[in-house]
């Protein structure tokens, strides 16, 4: 077993170059997540994007200038909101409306391969990652307004947290990912970068529980600043 790790140790050093090297950061900013879904499920209803936020501690492992690996933990609110008329199913005689809001939160887990592109001899350089991820869905909270116009009743609101189910909920997504940033060397150990990403998920929210399935999926959009510290000091 000694002799196994030893020489896998060796190999890294052999493969990885010297001038490689390790940064760790911290970004956020705001997300939208657009619910792919088949408009013949819940006719009548209509499915719009869902303003979110996205909080990421990302970690780089630079091999050169111009490529490397990136990852690190990202906790995102996605979801949507649902309006439309429909009817009772008790009753044809009563219609409601309904607005509905789901705030959906995951943590996500993307594995990006970099690559970077310098202006000249400054300090600022031009980035473009892609990759895939794996997220857990962790929570979603409802928030629910129906409006039972018709008969003249009240507004009913409701606020209340999904209770997932395992023949149902398919909890963990899995999708691909890509972005594009500029980033700034502010000092040898510290660079500010600013990237906007779009994460596409490949599997469905739902399994396939029913005869008539309509599988939906999110996209996100993302926009974010903020900072990599970098453990050995870049050249300015």
């Amino acid at each position: 077993m000694k002799k196994v790790a030893l020489t896998l140790a060796t190999l890294l050093m052999v493969v990885l170059p010297a001038s490689a090297q390790w940064s760790i950061g911290l970004s956020g900013g705001y997300a939208y997540n657009y619910y792919n879904y088949d408009p013949q499920y819940m006719s009548g209803m209509d499915y719009t994007g869902h303003h979110g936020f996205a909080v990421d501690l990302p970690v780089d492992y630079q091999f050169n200038d111009w490529f490397g690996l990136s990852s690190g933990l990202s906790f995102q609110k996605k979801g949507y909101q649902m309006t439309g008329n429909y009817m009772n199913a008790d009753s044809v005689l009563v219609q409601f409306y309904r607005n509905v809001c789901r705030d959906d939160y995951y943590l996500t887990l993307p594995i990006l391969a970099k690559f970077q592109v310098p202006f000249g001899q400054t300090k600022l350089k031009l980035f473009f990652d892609a990759g895939g991820y794996a997220a857990y869905w962790i929570q979603s909270n409802y928030s629910s307004i129906e409006t039972f116009s018709a008969m003249g009743y009240p507004c009913r609101e409701q606020n209340y947290s999904k209770e997932f189910r395992d023949d149902v909920d398919r909890r963990i997504e899995i999708g691909i990912v890509g972005g594009l940033g500029i980033e700034y060397l502010l000092h040898p150990r510290c660079t500010v970068f600013c990237v906007t990403r779009c994460y596409f998920a490949l599997t469905p929210q739902q399994k396939e529980y029913q005869i008539k399935h309509f599988p939906s999926r999110n996209t996100m959009v993302t926009g974010q600043v903020g900072f990599m510290y970098n453990f050995k000091q870049k050249k300015q």
